[in-house]
């Protein structure tokens, strides 16, 4: 059925979940008391229950079609019995979370095996409007991984309009935790999703597509046998939501025709790199000898202890979006490839107190980030390398572009004074409509990204940046994938009035019973859990 714009329902409450009947059954494997860790592990916990989930049915087998319905039965399954069980669940994907967004003492979910991949929808499952798209439209499971994704689309001629820098992060967890990249005309990951398929209490299922964009026709929601729900309000709350309203079984999504980006890199002077925060793209292409065209991509990397004039401590990257080549040629191998995003760079910072904390930073950075001028790769060939050489942590605030330079300049002040050991990383990306993006700034939000080697020093460095941001009265809200302040003031403080939509729109959608079973420690911290 089709549900309203404003009239979303939730279930009512029941203490047990009733029994489902599941075509085909689903294979189901869990092992007790896992001892569970992100990849920095800096996140570690013990959960009851930690079941792997696959596109196969109970007796081994992968179904002769429709391979994805195994793997959407297993989710429902696992949702009706936690509920039945009186225990909450959670999905987790990359690990590559350095918050508690995706852990639960209680069941967790692998649902990295969740990888089915639809590229092109026949047109009779979308609106006659809408059937033009049909090749470019995409359901994929939540599962399947960056680069994964990124291969099999740049086959057919596709690319994802824009990702982060983590080829290795699924695409749930990309998208529910407002991953982005650095484009000031695309946004961030969950802005170019038409539609999520959701596994909710009880294990019911919904599509969930914003009413003003609807997108599907009848036939592909009877295809998924789910619930059809169409909602702006619903659908921009539940975009990032970090598991909150359920299980993210799969999306939909129109890609981009395949495009390769031309890659530059110089250093200038800090004060130069602050004075383009404008945007103003016409004067930065003049005065950098670039292309005269809004960068694809857009970042600045800034060296503490190199903020003099004639230092050029900042690290200028833009690249431009161009026609493919018959034969893309691989991107150059050195010791920073383009793939490797900052964060992972600042994790060859392996032994801090081997020498001065300015000179280690100053020389890493001197030495990895080379220019480069027209280096060309397909999106998926220049965010292929991402690893993690080393123990890393990593906070990242979004700012307004009009307080962005006053945001960059106090932060620089605060990491030579607490002798930060890492990098201060600026990219500037769309607004985004989803009610909790920490990319929530309009018409652009300036994103500080503040990678450095893992210890008490750094976090304290990230305690003394949120105290002078608020001393300076600097709005920030911080990326819930990240390291982070997030107590109920903190959160209330970030987003103001928008908490009470969101809140307002999971209390509609889940029951009690269904609240607390897609709850966590982070949701409580934050006062979103009731």
């Amino acid at each position: 059925m089709d549900t309203s714009d404003d009239r979303p329902s939730a279930p009512q409450d029941s203490a047990s979940a009733p029994a489902l009947q599941l075509d085909p059954p689903p294979l189901l494997h869990f092992e007790r008391d896992y001892r569970w860790e992100n990849k920095e592990t800096n996140v570690e916990i013990t959960a009851a229950r930690l079941y792997d989930v696959w596109n196969r049915t109970a007796d081994g087998r992968e179904p002769p079609r429709d391979r994805w319905r195994a793997g959407l039965n297993a989710l429902r399954a696992i949702a009706s019995q936690a509920q039945a069980d009186d225990r909450r669940v959670r999905a987790y994907g990359g690990t590559w979370s350095l918050s508690d967004d995706s852990s639960t003492r209680d069941y967790l979910i692998d649902t990295k095996p969740l990888n089915f991949l639809s590229l092109g929808l026949p047109p009779e499952q979308l609106l006659p409007s809408e059937a033009k798209k049909a090749e470019s439209m995409v359901f994929a499971q939540g599962g399947i991984r960056l680069m994964e994704l990124n291969l099999a689309l740049e086959a057919a001629g596709l690319a994802l309009p824009t990702s982060g820098a983590s080829n290795r992060q699924t695409l749930a967890g990309a998208i529910a935790t407002g991953t982005h990249g650095a484009s000031v005309s695309v946004g961030s990951m969950q802005d170019f999703v038409r539609g999520i398929h959701l596994v909710t209490e009880g294990g019911r299922h919904v599509y969930l597509e914003p009413a003003s964009q609807a997108l599907v026709s009848d036939d592909f929601v009877a295809l998924l046998g789910a619930e059809h729900v169409k909602s702006d309000a619903l659908f921009h709350a539940a975009l990032v939501s970090f598991g909150s309203f359920g299980l993210v079984h799969g999306y939909v999504f129109e890609a981009a025709p395949l495009y390769e980006l031309s890659k530059y890199r110089f250093r200038v002077d800090h004060e130069k790199a602050l004075s383009w925060f404008g945007l103003e793209f016409q004067q930065f292409a003049l005065q950098a000898r670039l292309p005269p065209a809004v960068p694809h991509h857009l970042e600045v990397i800034f060296d503490p202890y190199s903020a003099g004039a004639q230092q050029h401590g900042a690290y200028v990257t833009a690249m431009y979006p161009v026609p493919p080549q018959e034969s893309p040629p691989m991107p150059p191998h050195s010791a920073f490839e383009p793939g490797d995003d900052v964060m992972n760079l600042v994790a060859r910072l392996e032994a801090p107190s081997s020498g001065p904390i300015p000179t280690l930073v100053s020389d890493l950075a001197s030495s990895l980030l080379t220019d480069a001028s027209d280096e060309r790769a397909t999106p998926g060939n220049t965010f292929n390398n991402t690893n993690i050489h080393g123990p890393v942590q990593c906070a990242e605030l979004g700012v307004s572009l009009a307080q962005a330079p006053a945001a960059v300049r106090a932060i620089l002040e605060e990491a030579v004074r607490h002798q930060f050991p890492g990098l201060v990383a600026v990219r500037f990306v769309r607004s985004s409509l989803a009610t909790l993006a920490f990319t929530k700034f309009e018409p652009t939000t300036c994103t500080i990204a503040l990678p450095g080697a893992a210890g008490q020093a750094t976090l304290d460095f990230y305690a003394a940046v949120r105290e002078r941001l608020d001393r300076e009265d600097i709005a920030f809200t911080q990326h819930w994938g990240q390291r982070g302040e997030f107590s109920r003031e903190r959160v209330r403080r970030m987003y103001g009035s928008a908490l009470d939509v969101w809140v307002e729109q999971r209390r509609r959608f889940l029951s009690p019973a269904g609240r607390r079973l897609f709850s966590n420690a982070l949701l409580e911290r934050c006062g979103l859990a009731d």
